[in-house]
């Protein structure tokens, strides 16, 4: 254990150099990169590009539009494929519960997010913690 220690010690600059390496880059990526769309059919990519259209109106934050839309492509086709491997039924399925679940949990789960980040704030606020 203290051999850990003490490489921990001797390269913390590089580690620093590592982490703010990775943290400049993140931030970089989630300020610079546009909302990122899949590669879908074209129905499903109007769709889609509408749902963020009508989000955005609505004001929603655009990391929280992208990691929605990332999140319903995900999902979806990660529950097509848990119900059949055949790739014309996981087509068939994704086409017709893409739409529905990037509409409606979709926003659901962008509003999941913006409540836990309110409560996260409201109860750093109760606590008096800094910020």
């Amino acid at each position: 254990m203290s051999q850990v220690i003490d490489w921990l010690r001797s390269n913390w600059p590089y580690l620093a150099a590592i982490a703010g390496g990775f943290v400049i880059g993140w931030v970089a990526k989630a300020y610079l990169d546009p909302v990122n769309i899949p590669p879908m059919p074209e129905r499903l990519r109007r769709i889609t590009e509408e749902t963020i259209e009508e989000w955005k109106r609505k004001g929603y934050p655009e990391d929280l539009i992208q990691d929605a839309v990332n999140w319903a492509y995900m999902y979806t086709r990660q529950v097509v494929r848990a119900w059949t491997t055949n790739e014309e039924l996981v087509d068939a399925f994704f086409n017709s519960a893409y739409p529905l679940i990037l509409r409606h949990a979709g926003e659901h789960y962008i509003m999941g997010r913006i409540l836990a980040k309110i409560k996260e704030e409201r109860l750093k606020d109760i606590l008096g913690l800094k910020y």
